[in-house]
């Protein structure tokens, strides 16, 4: 566990702009968006926060914030015996609300051993910001593994595919690889590939003297037929149509 102490915690809903000037401390301070929208400045780094996002500045980093109107936002300042560094990240769960609502509740009405609840609370926080930061370096590593994968569709975009394949090179399922591509390419690996290849039959059609027969083979499609029909699905002409014009 991280040696952890409260310093304050408060809250505010602001009814219009609202801007604080540069400003440092001497303990760490974190600020969460529930909702809203707002511009913190740290570092000389400008981040644009919204709902569920916060960010932990570290003693000694000049910032300023502006609040924009409708936003709430939550502000603590607490000490730290280890040293962390100037996060921004987001709060996709809702698990860090969660325990700052049960810390701003505290406060309110303080008991018995306070001091020690708003430690845990603390240490809790940093277990879901640590997941967090672990989730996210995994899903840049994907998501880089996906970029070299799609580039190798790309290169052998005319060659048979075995996508699960593909899914088995990055160790995941091949639902959850259909559903990745998907987010990263806004296609289907089925619909990237045929796209791919009718934009280079279009290509073609247009800068080379192939016949449709020959440009099919060369894009990959099984036979002409299937060619001329998925053409005509894209483009609302046939091969033959465009090649005309």
């Amino acid at each position: 566990m991280l040696n952890l102490e409260l310093r304050y915690i408060w809250t505010e809903e602001y009814k219009h702009d609202y801007f604080y000037p540069i400003h440092i401390h001497d303990f760490y301070e974190m600020v969460y968006y529930p909702n809203g929208t707002g511009l913190l400045t740290a570092d000389e780094k400008n981040f644009s926060v919204g709902e569920g996002n916060y960010a932990i500045i570290p003693p000694g980093i000049p910032h300023c914030e502006t609040q924009y109107l409708g936003s709430k936002k939550f502000c603590i300042g607490f000490y730290c015996g280890s040293k962390i560094p100037l996060i921004y990240q987001k709060d996709p769960s809702g698990k860090i609300n969660r325990v700052l609502n049960d810390m701003y509740k505290e406060h309110l009405n303080l008991q018995f051993n306070s001091r020690d609840f708003f430690s845990t609370k603390l240490n809790e926080m940093f277990v879901y910001i640590n997941r967090y930061k672990a989730n996210a370096r995994q899903e840049k590593a994907i998501t880089s593994n996906f970029e070299y994968i799609i580039n190798t569709m790309e290169e052998k975009f005319n060659e048979k595919i075995c996508f699960q394949d593909y899914a088995e090179q990055l160790n995941i399922s091949y639902d959850y690889f259909r559903h990745k591509f998907k987010e990263i390419t806004g296609f289907s690996p089925q619909e990237y590939i045929i796209n791919k290849r009718l934009e280079t039959a279009h290509d073609m059609l247009r800068t080379t003297n192939y016949s449709c027969t020959e440009i099919s083979e060369k894009c990959g499609f099984s036979d002409s037929a299937q060619f001329s029909k998925m053409f005509r699905e894209k483009y609302s002409m046939s091969p033959g149509q465009y090649r005309k014009i």
